[in-house]
């Protein structure tokens, strides 16, 4: 999801039903090796963060 146009953490994290950002940043880093932010930094500017 966060790879798609105009997506943002939020939206994503609304999605999946979680709504406190420190426990989404850790689940995903768990799951994927790193933050939203520095999966987001290596896609380019395509992904906002808010």
């Amino acid at each position: 999801m966060l790879i798609e146009e105009d997506t943002t953490v939020s939206m994503v994290m609304e999605r999946v039903g979680i709504d406190n950002l420190s426990y989404f940043s850790r689940i995903f880093k768990k799951a994927l090796g790193e933050s939203p932010s520095e999966f987001i930094a290596k896609r380019g500017n395509r992904i906002r963060m808010s």
